[in-house]
């Protein structure tokens, strides 16, 4: 499950969906700012594999994504672009 957050949203309702959905991952995604000026997605979810899956998917279609399992800064809006893995080969596969 991929949930579309605000930039501005604060908490990142991942835990909200989890508790009601049975799916194998549940993922967030939100803009780090302006999509119109450049600025990268930031997707966020603790299963690693599902994380990888679909940033693949999304840098497939030419978007800069910034991937993290670490859920609970995504929520707090933590600046996480420093934190970008290279495109290439995942980890996961």
């Amino acid at each position: 499950v991929l949930v579309l957050c605000a930039p501005a949203a604060g908490a990142v309702p991942i835990g909200y969906v989890s508790a009601r959905v049975r799916a194998r991952a549940v993922a967030a995604l939100r803009p780090s700012g302006a999509l119109a000026a450049g600025e990268p997605l930031v997707l966020a979810c603790a299963d690693g594999a599902f994380l990888a899956q679909v940033g693949r998917l999304l840098r497939a279609a030419g978007l800069d994504v910034r991937c993290t399992t670490d859920v609970t800064a995504a929520a707090r809006a933590v600046d996480l672009t420093a934190r970008s893995r290279p495109n290439g080969r995942s980890r996961a596969a």
